[in-house]
């Protein structure tokens, strides 16, 4: 029996500020994802270019089912993550130029329970999102379980799908996924 799944990634970078608040935004995701059992796991690097000055927090929005194993970034005092709400306090300002690297591996159940037929989607927020860029690059590396198969322009490799762009990008619909 085939199943067919919908992806649809819309990957944004966003921040509290809503004037000019990145001038360049990278995602390196490698992320597992289980649909039979709604279990991901992802590590998340993103490098952000600062458009204007920063003094107090970054903030973005993520599943608030999973938990944050380990969060890094520069000049980052601590974090907050409440209701979906993650707030990066960082401890000097950061000065329009400036980029700012931020690692992040968490993991947990997202959805309804299992076998919802569906794969992660920015409505999940199965990586950090917030409301301030609207075009960005982004390498992405998601395991599948050996069942399911993703179409082009994913390369597979292995249980590894990939697939990355250097042009800077609103929104990602992505392949079908089919078991």
């Amino acid at each position: 029996m085939k199943k067919l799944l919908h992806i649809i990634l819309f990957l944004s970078a966003f921040s509290c500020n809503p004037y000019q608040p990145y001038l360049f935004t990278h995602y390196h995701i490698t992320a597992s994802y289980d649909p039979a059992t709604s279990s991901l796991s992802a590590n998340v690097q993103m490098v952000l270019v600062a458009g204007q000055e920063y003094h107090d927090s970054i903030i973005f929005q993520l599943n608030e089912s999973l938990e944050i194993i380990s969060l890094t970034a520069q000049e980052l005092k601590y974090y907050e993550f409440d209701y979906g709400r993650l707030v990066l306090y960082i401890e000097d300002a950061v000065m329009a130029g400036d980029q700012i690297h931020i690692s992040m591996t968490y993991k947990g159940m997202i959805g309804n329970g299992p076998d919802r037929g569906t794969l992660p989607t920015p409505d999940n927020l199965w990586y950090p999102i917030n409301q301030g860029i609207d075009k960005l690059t982004y390498s992405i590396m998601l395991e599948l379980p050996g069942q399911y198969s993703l179409e082009e322009p994913w390369i597979r490799k292995g249980q590894s799908w990939h697939w990355d762009t250097k042009k800077p990008l609103a929104a990602i619909a992505l392949p079908k996924v089919t078991e």
